[in-house]
């Protein structure tokens, strides 16, 4: 076929060729033979002047200056060469003059059937003319298609490549391999009642850390039912433990509280000792009031203003001190009730969000990053059912000197607040784990007066100055706390009051 400037004619020549026709560099019938002055070579005329062009020697003997000289005469004897058309192996029974082929294969003149043309659909795919159709109906991407599934209609490309892999009412087999078919939308439902889902046992809650499929969950809880016996009863001495050493807290409590309300009775018995006093004090004055003619009237007016004032102050002063017993006594009701309902929650429920241990990975982009918010914890509870919080881990510390970690301790709305004491005093110590010696670095936080947030909210809580402890670590050597590009932190010695 003809093919760009400086390529000779690649096709099948029926006559036979004329001495010296062939291009000395492509091996192929020159077009627009040329020949050099200085060895007589023979040369596409395209690729000889292109390397005159660049300065370059003569590709055949090296002679760096040459002329050259088109022959017109010898290269019209090979126009009128007999050739068939280069499409012949593909079926193109043309055959013509050498002279002709180009406009033979000349796609805009729709001669050869064979040439290659663009896609009328514009899929950016070279086809041959004869293959249109059939690329059209079959093959391109650009082609009319729809899902069978749901009937979406766009391009077949956008169909196969895009709505396919989120079409809901494809078929898609269990990634289980249970053997079971249906829908993308209804795999999910599949998937929660599959015999072959992986599940983590229903005892995983008192240390049981063995996983299985669905269809042997009952064959496993019958099997190991004696040691999750076991471990459930290691659970509950554990908690036993707990519940009694809160009990001997409360019973402290308790007799803590009865002496304060003995002292306010001791108190209430004086006050009305003295008021029982003022009374008589005050019958004595009415007495001798009525033995005496008093036949200043200025007297006797002071004296009435006298008992009146009197009498209001030993009335408030009564009323007062019964509000104030009252209200203690309330107060301590609620609080043996609180403390009691706190209690049997930590004996009946276990809670989540308990995991004392959290980690910070990719280290090294965290502490390029300088971020202005802090890395926050998952959330944990002080004890099972108690205060939620969660660590916030700034890896620049306060001022930006280097190996600096700062804490930041926020409040998180719990289910059991409204059985919790508020507020609350609460002290805590984070260590940053040591992989080399164990000597963990580590900062103890006291927080006197620890507030409910509100729902929905986490807040920062500011901690007390306890003996010089601070909520900023500084770290000797950073690679010594690091695992993997990963530092662990370990929540512990956590005591409420």
């Amino acid at each position: 076929m003809a093919v760009s400037e400086g390529l000779g004619y690649r096709c099948e020549v029926i006559d036979s060729v004329p001495e010296n026709s062939l291009c000395h560099h492509c091996n192929l019938l020159a077009k627009k033979l040329t020949f050099t002055s200085c060895c007589g070579e023979s040369y596409c005329h395209g690729y000889i002047a292109q390397t005159q062009e660049e300065g370059k020697p003569c590709p055949a003997c090296g002679i760096e200056s040459f002329t050259t000289v088109v022959l017109l005469k010898h290269q019209k004897q090979i126009e009128s060469l007999q050739v068939y058309c280069s499409k012949k192996l593909k079926g193109c029974e043309w055959r013509g003059s050498l002279g002709e082929l180009d406009t033979h294969l000349d796609p805009d003149l729709d001669n050869c059937q064979y040439v290659d043309t663009n896609c009328p659909l514009h899929c950016l795919q070279a086809i041959p003319k004869n293959k249109v159709d059939q690329h059209v109906a079959q093959e391109c991407s650009k082609r009319p298609y729809f899902c069978q599934h749901c009937g979406f209609k766009a391009t077949y490309g956008e169909v196969v490549n895009v709505h396919l892999p989120e079409c809901k009412y494809v078929p898609l087999q269990c990634p289980n391999f249970c053997g079971v078919s249906c829908e993308r939308e209804d795999m999910e439902d599949h998937i929660r009642m599959c015999r072959l889902e992986e599940l983590d046992c229903t005892f995983c809650g008192v240390g049981c850390q063995e996983r299985f499929v669905r269809e042997q969950e009952d064959r496993h809880l019958l099997e190991h039912s004696q040691r999750h016996l076991s471990m459930t009863a290691v659970k509950v001495v554990g908690m036993s433990e707990q519940f009694e050493s809160k009990v001997l807290q409360l019973e402290g409590k308790i007799r803590d509280q009865e002496q304060t309300i003995g002292n306010l009775e001791h108190v209430l018995s004086e006050k009305q000792l003295e008021i029982q006093k003022l009374e008589e004090k005050l019958e004595e004055v009415q007495k001798s009031q009525e033995n005496n003619v008093v036949e200043d009237k200025e007297m006797e007016n002071k004296f009435q203003t006298f008992s009146e004032e009197m009498e209001k102050k030993c009335n408030a002063a009564r009323e007062e001190m019964e509000l104030k017993y009252n209200s203690l006594v309330t107060k301590m009701q609620q609080d043996h009730e609180l403390e009691v309902k706190q209690l049997w929650l930590i004996w009946k429920g276990i809670s989540t969000g308990t995991d004392k241990r959290f980690e910070i990975e990719q280290y090294s982009e965290e502490k390029k990053k300088e971020s202005q918010h802090d890395k926050k914890s998952g959330g944990m509870h002080t004890h099972i059912n108690g205060y939620k919080f969660c660590i916030g881990v700034s890896l620049s510390g306060t001022g930006r000197e280097e190996n600096l970690v700062s804490f930041n301790v926020y409040a998180i709305k719990g289910w059991g607040d409204d059985t919790l004491r508020w507020p609350a005093w609460i002290k805590l110590t984070i260590e940053i784990l040591n992989h080399r010696n164990g000597e963990n670095a580590r900062t103890t936080l006291l927080f006197s007066k620890w507030e409910r947030p509100a729902a929905g909210r986490m807040v920062l809580r500011e901690p007390d100055d306890l003996s010089g402890s601070a909520s900023t670590v500084k770290l000797g050597h950073v690679e010594e706390y690091l695992l993997n590009d990963t530092m662990f932190f370990h929540v512990s010695d956590i005591i409420v009051i």
